[in-house]
């Protein structure tokens, strides 16, 4: 609920505290008293902690408190064993049948560890694992067809890319990710019975459905053939390129390429949400248009204009879920931290998030368009047409459908206040950490962009090529140097490195004009 006032006052509590006492409120303006009759409160609240505050006991006292104890280990394999074998049981070589429980106790397994020794901090305020993270390792397992893994070794790689995915793409230092390594071996080992290499485990995890995306039927296989990959990606941009004016200009390096993988395989899931956390210019929304393209969604965002405000917001997000929900259409929806300028837009998208609703957002007519729209799927789906279905109908299709992709900045406390005044932006989407780009991917990059040079011998651009790697790879040490004496940030980002090369061929063809101009 709400965040604590300085002086300890929860203003929203001490209200329904008011509520309960006298069963009614005061009318804002007239300042007349309303009774309020046959209502009731549920209120459900997690512990106190990790950004939570405690509610006061002159609130509680007014209700039947019931405890909810956390799910012991053997009740969560039952279940998650029971979902996870049903699917496997169809159709699955028998190797793979019986790894199922391996799979299930692996995971529950690291997700014990991984509350227990990775604790949340200011620095990794997002270190908030739940029931849902564990959910989302099964549904990742159960997106794949019997004709994908052919035998054990591959269903323990899917099994190790999905932990990765939901667990290890939070992790953002080398040392958590090692420590998330040497666990996850000791449970293929003790799980699996198997003793893979960690290079070879965890370099070549290539899980994706995007080299047959034309075929009927998409299968969520395991890649080993990085070149046809790469392949199908560039011509994919190509094809981008050639249908909109505004074109984008990629370079598809090793980090790049996973991070494609990690934003389809959340598009391809229903209420696959993501938010991709990286410094400006990391290439995040250029990512996700290329992977919406692929999946031949539509891609949507917001156009802030003078006087943008919470209403415009709200007109646009119904014609964005009737989109998803009467259209059956499959949306991204994207939302940059500076499209932010009223902190109501993340709200109304945290509740979007948890319940696939948002408060008070429609009007009698608006309502009866959805019902007249979803009739129709009702009785497709041979469920009854009442006013209930047709709505719980239209919630799940938005639910489905409408792929919110969040692009946040590390940079300051922005992020860590909201994620801690709106759980949903951690608890319901999967993160993906734009990390900064490794000497390899530099060099790839200015190689790519300096190979077209005219006049220019290969060992020239070479040289070229790695001078601009330096300078932005001294750049980023001196930066920490300054930060470490005077306690003040310098950032370069993927953005300025791009900057620095456009600049570079940009001046380099004035001075050659001038010199033939001279000559």
């Amino acid at each position: 609920m709400p965040s604590v006032e300085e002086y300890g006052a929860q203003p929203p509590i001490e209200f329904l505290r008011l509520f309960l006492d006298r069963q009614g409120m005061y009318q804002r303006g007239e300042w007349t008293w309303k009774d309020v009759a046959d209502s009731t409160i549920i209120g459900c609240a997690a512990p106190p902690g990790g950004g939570r505050a405690a509610i006061t006991p002159r609130f509680t006292r007014r209700f039947n408190v019931f405890c909810l104890p956390e799910a012991s280990t053997g009740t969560l394999q039952n279940i998650f064993c029971a979902i996870l074998q049903g699917f496997l049981n169809a159709g699955f070589v028998d190797k793979v049948k019986s790894l199922g429980e391996a799979a299930v106790v692996g995971t529950i397994e690291i997700y014990t560890k991984i509350q227990e020794d990775l604790r949340p901090t200011p620095a990794k305020f997002h270190y908030l694992f739940n029931l849902r993270d564990v959910s989302k390792v099964v549904q990742g397992l159960c997106m794949t067809k019997p004709q994908s893994i052919s035998n054990d070794d591959i269903f323990m790689r899917l099994w190790v890319n999905e932990c990765s995915r939901v667990f290890e793409d939070r992790l953002i230092n080398e040392d958590d990710q090692h420590w998330y390594k040497q666990a996850m071996l000791e449970l293929v080992s003790k799980n699996f019975k198997m003793a893979p290499d960690e290079e070879e485990l965890f370099s070549k995890m290539k899980f994706g459905d995007l080299l047959r995306l034309e075929s009927p039927i998409q299968f969520y296989e395991y890649i080993q053939d990085k070149t046809k990959l790469i392949k199908t990606l560039v011509g994919a941009l190509d094809d981008y390129n050639l249908s909109n004016s505004n074109k984008m200009n990629l370079v598809l390096f090793d980090d790049a390429i996973e991070h494609v993988l990690r934003i389809s395989r959340c598009l391809k899931q229903p209420r696959g949400h993501i938010m991709l956390i990286g410094v400006g210019g990391s290439g995040k929304q250029s990512l996700i248009r290329l992977c919406t393209f692929m999946r031949s969604m539509e891609y949507r965002s917001i156009e802030l204009t003078k006087g943008f405000n919470i209403d415009n917001f709200k007109d646009l997000m119904k014609g964005y879920m009737k989109e998803a929900g009467v259209e059956l259409k499959g949306t991204s929806f994207v939302m940059t931290d500076t499209q932010i300028i009223d902190e109501a837009f993340i709200e109304n998208l945290n509740n979007l998030l948890n319940t696939g609703e948002i408060p008070n957002l429609w009007l009698p007519e608006d309502k009866d368009e959805i019902v007249n729209g979803v009739r129709q799927i009702c009785l497709q789906r041979k469920i009854p047409d009442s006013l209930d279905n047709i709505n719980a109908l239209f919630v799940n299709l938005v639910r489905e459908n409408l792929h919110i992709c969040l692009c946040m900045s590390p940079v300051g406390e922005t992020l860590r206040v909201r994620c801690r005044q709106f759980p949903s932006l951690v608890n319901c989407c999967t993160l993906d950490w734009f990390s900064r780009w490794p000497e390899k991917a530099l060099l790839f990059v200015s190689t790519e962009f300096l190979k077209d040079l005219s006049d220019t011998t290969d060992e020239v651009k070479e040289g070229l090529a790695e001078m601009c790697m330096k300078i932005h790879t001294s750049v980023e040490e001196m930066s920490e140097a300054f930060f470490e004496s005077l306690r003040r940030r310098v950032y370069t980002t993927p953005k300025s490195y791009l900057d620095l090369i456009a600049l570079y061929i940009k001046v380099l063809e004035i001075k050659r004009t001038e010199f033939q101009k001279n000559k």
